[in-house]
């Protein structure tokens, strides 16, 4: 999944990506997070790497990403709060 945005004229490009967890007890399970690039006069990249282990988890929060226009020094605290929302509802 790529989605595309576009931020005070920066724009943000975001993919999901795929890795394997490597704790212990979960060794072999697969693992979504995102990558997200930033581009305008500069780039910057960023990238989290262990969100979830549902695809479409990491697919809403990008859908979230792109909707409400994150700018990069704002992604790492959006996506913490998404996370406790997304782990506040299962519970």
């Amino acid at each position: 999944m790529n989605t595309t945005g576009i931020i005070s004229g920066v724009k943000a490009f975001y993919q999901i990506v795929a890795s394997e967890f490597k704790s212990e007890d979960c060794a072999g399970t697969q693992v979504y997070g995102l990558m997200a690039i930033y581009y305008g006069n500069t780039c910057e990249i960023v990238e989290i790497s262990d969100i979830s282990c549902k695809k479409e988890d990491v697919a809403l929060l990008i859908d979230k990403l792109v909707s409400e226009d994150v700018e990069p020094g704002q992604l790492i605290y959006i996506v913490e709060d998404f996370l406790a929302e997304l782990y506040s509802a299962r519970n």
